[in-house]
């Protein structure tokens, strides 16, 4: 039998461009259980699930979801790393 896996959403990388070999990249990335930072140049900016989810799928933006990157759920190991990547980007 095989046995069913769960993901979960922990980045997407976004291009701004009208081609792949030129414009911009923006990302989003998820550090707790429903926060998520927002990046981009300079600017790292803390958003709610929903605002990043949001924005990523509103589409009068100018960007693409290029990217997306998830992480297996373990259910024996859930939320033993929650919070550290929290200490990483405010340090």
């Amino acid at each position: 039998m095989v046995e069913k896996m769960k993901y979960s959403l922990i980045a997407v990388i976004c291009h701004c461009g009208e081609k792949a070999n030129s414009g911009h990249y923006i990302s989003y990335h998820k550090f707790e259980s429903t926060q998520w930072v927002f990046c981009n140049d300079k600017i790292i900016q803390q958003l709610t699930e929903v605002e990043a989810m949001s924005s990523i799928k509103d589409e009068s933006a100018k960007f693409t979801p290029y990217l997306l990157l998830y992480e297996r759920i373990d259910l024996r190991l859930t939320n033993c790393f929650e919070g550290t990547l929290s200490h990483i980007i405010y340090r």
